[in-house]
């Protein structure tokens, strides 16, 4: 039987003072000089993009205990898919948000009550953006022991998300991103926990780290997130690369294909930190273990490689997986259908066999 894993971020306070950059997968500042990086949208950009889920129409809606006039089934939607109303009838009796409710309470437009839930405009095109383009909801209306982001932790939210490789599909439907409303989460006797792979974010998170460790942290969970995928943690494939044994006295491993300290801790964290490593810190990643490397090459990134700039947009492992589902949708209409095909073809090729070791959700963000 395996140990089950709780993965986070935790750094012990002699190390986080003394030793991050050697203890992860990347110097936090890597969030800056990775190859290949995306330009920040600008506000403008975004509210372009926020402001097609905010069109209004000729529908009276009641959505979780508003009411709204002249409204249309998209943004109706989009107040459903950032609200829920058994999360708002407990935070209805919370001192920080019932305000806020009663306040948008007041209103006879999905963009005005949203304006006065997440505290202004802005708020709202960014929660917008990271709900419709990724599929992450950070909204407390709708996420149980959410607290209300602020901008500046927003901001260290979107410089991480902007990691994720622009030729990824949308990954997440409504995947769970908060930080958690509970101030005293995070610290302990030996240490500080940051984040989970939830995601949560604890308080460590906003007051010990800055805007470059935030996005840092951030992508590394979104790590934990793309090796569910292949439930890396429990997979003897993924294992094996690095020696994993599950031992009474504790786990066992080989330390010559870890790429930091902090992977060593259970196979979850190793393939966290190995992810990120791809992304941040290729060149050290291919020296330690060419093994992984590969793997993550393949079947996480798609082929982009990021060891130099000129690789860019090249992209591969992806043109392959395109083409093998297009192919396998083709006489079929239903999804279990054409990811069954998606498997034949993929061990009718034997090019990239481990793509059968996925789970259907990874062939259903394809879809």
């Amino acid at each position: 039987m395996f140990k089950k894993i709780f993965p986070t971020l935790m750094f012990t306070l002699l190390t986080f003072n003394s030793y991050a950059l050697q203890e992860y997968a990347a110097p936090f500042s890597s969030v800056n000089s990775a190859k290949c990086l995306q330009e920040m949208p600008t506000l403008l950009e975004i509210s372009k993009f926020s402001n097609n889920f905010l069109h209004r129409g000729n529908k009276e809606v009641a959505i979780n205990g508003f009411k709204f006039r002249n409204e249309s089934e998209t943004s109706s939607r989009l107040f459903r898919s950032l609200t829920r109303s058994y999360v708002l009838k407990k935070l209805d009796k919370h001192e920080d948000f019932s305000h806020l409710i009663k306040a948008a309470k007041n209103c006879d437009s999905i963009r005005c009550a949203l304006n006065e839930l997440f505290k202004g405009q802005e708020m709202v095109y960014k929660t917008i953006y990271l709900s419709e383009k990724y599929g992450l909801n950070t909204s407390p209306y709708r996420n149980n022991d959410a607290a209300l982001l602020n901008l500046k932790q927003m901001n260290a939210i979107l410089k991480g998300i902007n990691l994720i490789p622009s030729h990824f599909p949308r990954l997440w439907k409504s995947k769970r991103l908060v930080r958690h409303i509970k101030e005293d989460i995070g610290y302990g006797h030996v240490g500080m926990i940051f984040a989970n792979a939830s995601i949560e974010l604890y308080t460590p998170w906003d007051r010990e780290l800055d805007k470059d460790g935030k996005a840092y942290t951030l992508f590394h969970e979104i790590g934990h997130n793309l090796a569910y995928f292949y439930n890396l943690n429990y997979s003897s494939f993924w294992w094996d690369m690095s020696g994993w044994i599950d031992h009474p006295m504790g786990w066992r491993y080989n330390r010559d294909e870890m790429v930091s300290t902090y992977g060593q801790t259970n196979p979850g964290e190793d393939a966290a930190e190995s992810i990120a490593a791809y992304r941040l810190n290729p060149i050290n990643l291919k020296r330690v273990s060419p093994k992984k490397y590969a793997f993550i090459r393949d079947y996480i990134y798609l082929g982009q490689e990021y060891l130099s700039s000129s690789s860019c947009g090249h992209t591969p492992v992806k043109d392959y997986l395109n083409k093998v589902i297009n192919k396998a949708s083709k006489n079929c209409s239903e999804t279990s259908c054409v990811i069954k095909n998606i498997r034949q073809s993929i061990t009718k090729d034997n090019r990239f066999p481990l793509f059968n070791k996925a789970k259907d959700d990874f062939f259903e963000v394809f879809l």
